[in-house]
């Protein structure tokens, strides 16, 4: 039988070949098991917090972030100040978070939820202007529109307009 290897050298590869699945994937999954469990990824419930979406739900400052913004961003009371008392935290200790998963300032992250939320409300008609400042925490909707205006480039009744004649959304812009 010339050409064939010893039973020994295939018996040997063999062993080899399983200690190295061994050592390869069963050691990774007593060693760093949360890189293997499965599940459904959780998602945020409205499409005007996107950038928590990607960036900070499996942090848990993010999802305390999104719940209590989600709960206060009609409050036009809510400000940094109040986000810190809710999480617990300094003011210095919430802007190095909310900078470090959001890349904004605390401020600028509550002007820019506001602002994505009343495209987002806008868009979909759930009011006319007047209301939707009052859904998004601002007492005067001239205020609101100056506001939006500066985010958007464009005021709510045009942003309206072009969302309608274009169908292109300015919330992710």
């Amino acid at each position: 039988m010339e050409g064939f290897a010893p039973y020994y050298l295939i018996f040997a590869t063999l062993i080899w070949g399983l200690v190295g699945f061994y050592i390869l994937y069963v050691g990774k999954r007593i060693y760093f098991p949360k890189a293997f469990k499965r599940g459904k990824p959780k998602s945020a419930d409205n499409e005007y917090f996107t950038d928590l979406k990607q960036i900070s739900l499996k942090n848990k400052y993010g999802r305390k972030i999104h719940s209590i913004m989600a709960a206060n961003l009609s409050n036009p009371n809510f400000s940094a100040d109040h986000l810190a008392r809710e999480l617990r935290c300094s003011l210095g200790e919430l802007h190095s978070i909310v900078t470090k998963l959001m890349h904004q300032t605390p401020e600028e992250y509550i002007v820019s939820s506001r602002m994505k939320k009343a495209a987002f409300l806008l868009k979909y008609n759930f009011g006319n202007v007047d209301e939707i400042s009052r859904q998004v925490g601002y007492r005067d909707h001239q205020h609101f529109a100056i506001n939006f205006k500066k985010y958007f480039g464009l005021p709510p009744r045009e942003y309206l307009k072009f969302y309608k004649d274009s169908g292109r959304d300015l919330i992710e812009a």
